[in-house]
């Protein structure tokens, strides 16, 4: 299941990209080694919020780490996201250790 949604989140960003976006996203964050997709925060924000809504609580670390994973700038922040949310309502012991782990890999000031 968590699965399913991380693809849903991915494939949403992707077909809300724009190749416009997208060029001033990779100029802009220059330093990054991550791909761009082009997508706009509101409308990562609202994905998120939209394929999260009926999780567990306890499914959100997982899919926070699969959506980490997926080398593109967007996915990231999306996965950021959901963290925020676990951080709420979760154990935010967890989200630290997990943000923790993400640090080393953040090769960009966005």
């Amino acid at each position: 299941m968590i699965e399913e949604v991380c693809g849903r989140i991915h494939s949403a960003l992707k077909s809300s990209g724009n190749s416009e976006r997208k060029a001033r996203s990779a100029s802009y964050l220059r330093t990054s080694s991550l791909a761009f997709i082009g997508v706009e925060l509101p409308d990562i924000h609202r994905i998120v919020k939209s394929n999260i809504r009926n999780l567990l609580i306890d499914d959100l670390p997982a899919l926070m780490k699969m959506l980490w994973n997926i080398k593109t700038f967007e996915t990231r922040v999306a996965a950021i996201d959901v963290m925020r949310e676990y951080a709420q309502k979760g154990d935010v012991s967890v989200a630290l250790r997990i943000v923790d782990s993400w640090i080393d890999e953040a090769d960009t000031w966005g």
